[in-house]
């Protein structure tokens, strides 16, 4: 995948390669990617972040070691066994999974992570972390969230959210910036995942659209099949968080461009490896967006997308 600049290792779980590490050259700092599964949106953030080191990197002082948690038998033992023998210069998490595995774990290793829709709801708090910590996380400012639902919807006004009662701070946030923009939000809290369902029939007839984002209590993977299909019944136009979600039945999303995402990691990594801490880089958020629609959806709703929204999306489902 990659060019002999930045030495890019993918194993499949297994150690078997570590006795070689001792024979390479000291001075070479090595960057550890922890990635927590199987998916090409991973992979396109680990080619993003790898490209920028070939050209940052070109005297091969810095090289990359790829590690995929789905794929470790014992990760807790292995991964321990991996930090001993690869002493990287810095860890990068991609995912929730392997950041708040990281957060707990490591010790003594700078750590940077990506790929994390939000951070705080996920239980990411860098000023806990055993180690100096900072990330780049995939939550997208609300600004641009509902400037973009006003030019895929421009006939929307009222947009309905379900949400956990304990996220009401950033729910009050996003109502402010809604109002800002000319939307009313009508938010409806639960409690818990089994209020879920009949908070979402209780915006029926209140609401032109649906927004979601990472809210964890609400959309859940045993959540999802009852909301897209809450959508569908109900004519209610879905904003989803993520590429997934359009795909299996949301109107559109908003989410970050992986492969930017992964050259954004890569500047910061940049600066850690270069002797600033992590504790002295604010988290950030995504610097490029795309934007995903499906016009199935759009069809089964009778839902028209602007001719000038369907062009500038980077994916358009058929």
């Amino acid at each position: 995948m990659l060019g002999g600049a930045v030495s890019l290792a993918l194993l499949a779980g297994s150690s078997s390669h570590t006795p070689a590490i001792a024979h390479e050259s000291t001075s070479r700092k090595i960057v550890l990617i922890l990635q927590s599964e199987d998916e090409a949106a991973f992979d396109e953030t680990v080619s993003g972040l790898s490209q920028h080191f070939q050209k940052v990197h070109s005297d091969k002082a810095v090289r990359i070691e790829v590690r995929n948690l789905a794929r470790l038998v014992s990760p807790e033992s292995e991964l321990k066994a991996e930090l001993e023998a690869l002493k990287p210069a810095l860890l990068i998490t991609l995912g929730s999974q392997a950041t708040l595995w990281a957060q707990s774990s490591v010790r003594d290793v700078p750590l940077l992570f990506g790929m994390v829709l939000d951070p705080l709801a996920q239980g990411i708090e860098p000023a806990h972390a055993s180690s100096p910590m900072t990330g780049v996380s995939m939550q997208i400012p609300f600004s641009e969230q509902f400037e973009r639902l006003r030019q895929v919807l421009p006939g929307a006004r009222r947009v309905g959210t379900v949400f956990d009662a304990r996220n009401q701070a950033l729910i009050d946030e996003a109502r402010r910036e809604a109002g800002r923009q000319g939307l009313t939000l009508v938010g409806a809290p639960v409690a818990n995942p089994a209020e879920v369902p009949e908070a979402f029939r209780t915006l029926v007839g209140k609401v032109d659209a649906l927004w979601s984002f990472p809210d964890t209590t609400v959309y859940s993977r045993e959540a999802a099949q009852f909301i897209l299909l809450f959508s569908f019944r109900n004519r209610l136009p879905l904003m989803g968080f993520s590429r997934g979600y359009v795909r299996a039945g949301a109107l559109f999303a908003l989410y970050a461009d992986y492969r930017d995402l992964g050259r954004q990691l890569a500047g910061v990594a940049h600066e850690i490896i270069g002797g600033r801490s992590p504790r002295d880089i604010p988290m950030a958020a995504p610097r490029r967006h795309a934007l995903a629609i499906n016009l199935r959806v759009a069809e089964a709703l009778g839902t028209s997308v602007p001719a000038g929204v369907r062009a500038q999306a980077e994916e358009l489902f058929k």
